[in-house]
């Protein structure tokens, strides 16, 4: 994988991305942003159309950053277009381990608006909130959960 810097003015934003990017999502994008600089590149084809990575751009931008990180496709624009809803997609799919969570950012006094949370989504990912006045299911728990969880 070959990273560079290329200059945000030259990236072109993807008018069919099926992602929104609501004010809470740039937040926490700015937050980490700022809090942790850019850990991944952004995706981009050979025209330099962002494939994944939309939110980090625009976030960078208003930023005022001048370059960010990026790394070119070889895909095909449909294998393009088909990765960039499986990369949305697939980040959905996962489950909080809301203990492991919860030790992780106690034990290392992690501020919670800096990796996306506040106060009452940290309750509901780590199932210490009640929702709907019933205990959220306990992710172990088998019955409760349409599929078995993976050990690895």
């Amino acid at each position: 994988m070959n990273i560079k810097k290329t200059k945000l003015e030259e990236l072109v934003f993807d008018g069919e991305n099926a992602r929104r990017h609501s004010e809470e999502n740039k937040f926490a994008v700015k937050t980490s942003l700022e809090k942790y600089g850019q850990q991944k590149p952004i995706v981009i084809n050979e025209d330099k159309k962002i494939i994944a990575g939309n939110c980090t751009a625009i976030v960078a931008n208003e930023l005022g950053w001048e370059t960010v990180d990026t790394v070119t496709t070889k895909l095909t624009a449909e294998q393009a277009t088909a990765y960039a809803i499986a990369d949305n997609r697939t980040s959905e799919l996962g489950e909080w381990e809301g203990d492991v969570l919860r030790f992780l950012v106690e034990s290392n006094e992690i501020d919670l608006e800096s990796i996306g949370f506040d106060a009452s989504s940290f309750d509901i990912a780590t199932g210490e909130s009640d929702w709907g006045g019933e205990k959220l299911p306990d992710i172990d728990d088998e019955a409760s959960t349409p599929t078995a969880k993976i050990q690895i």
